[in-house]
């Protein structure tokens, strides 16, 4: 397992500044172009059980039209070890509609297991054990295991396993090379990923992601974009202030 997160060794040294990067969301279809949530992504210098670690926040706002649709907030942290970047706690906490759902994964590097606990108000709690192999990890870590690759291992594509609502899916990451014409003034590399189990919505669609990554030393993730069943939705930075939380 180790094998796999000292990919993400040559870019600790870049982590020890508190960070927060905002997003816009836009849904595109044919000549309709509308920002359909704002999202924030932290990472800081925090603790897990009395260790160092990294800890990291997103944050998801729906925009009052959007919120027929969507729900209007969405959240979810971690925690990561700052020897080596290897996840070890997630936490995903929702309502949906009337109901309060919660999602946890608690990360155990040293017997390479993953204790998965999804609570479901007002009684219901489902338990499942996935495995520990460095490549088998929630979005949010996906996010920044994207970020602090080495992509040279990628250029292959590179097997994985995301979770998503206590449950595991196959997925697969490959580096496809740089891009200097997509954010013409921040020249970027192309990760594609291909989330062969389901895809990003509900219903299936959003199955293959196109990311993109900064070449400068910081690797900021400067956009995604996928296709869906109509239209395709894209994300990349916004320049905005923080949105506080809706009431």
């Amino acid at each position: 397992m180790t094998r796999f997160l000292y990919l993400l060794l040559p870019c600790l040294l870049l982590l020890s500044e508190s960070e927060t990067t905002p997003y816009e969301v836009r849904y595109k279809l044919g000549s309709l172009n509308m920002r359909v949530v704002n999202v924030d992504i932290s990472w800081e210098e925090s603790e897990w059980n009395g260790e160092p670690a990294f800890h990291s926040v997103v944050v998801v706002q729906t925009l009052p039209f959007f919120r027929m649709f969507l729900g209007p907030y969405y959240y979810a942290e971690c925690f990561y070890r700052q020897s080596d970047l290897a996840p070890l706690y997630f936490d995903n906490p929702f309502d949906a509609g009337s109901k309060s759902r919660r999602y946890e994964y608690y990360y155990h590097p040293e017997d390479e297991t993953i204790e998965s606990v999804s609570f479901y108000a007002p009684d219901k709690t489902e338990l499942a054990t996935f495995t520990y192999d460095g490549r088998t990890m929630d979005f949010l870590s996906l996010v920044h295991f994207i970020r602090f690759l080495d992509l040279s291992q990628a250029k292959d594509p590179m097997q994985m396993h995301i979770l998503v609502s206590g449950k595991s899916y196959p997925a697969e990451l490959q580096y496809l090379g740089p891009d200097p014409d997509k954010f013409p003034d921040k020249p970027s590399d192309k990760i594609r990923l291909g989330l062969t189990g389901r895809g990003l919505m509900e219903n299936g669609s959003g199955s293959i992601i196109y990311v993109w990554r900064s070449t400068s030393p910081d690797r900021t993730l400067l956009g995604l974009e996928t296709t869906l069943n109509n239209g395709s939705v894209h994300a990349q930075i916004a320049n905005r202030e923080k949105p506080k939380k809706d009431d």
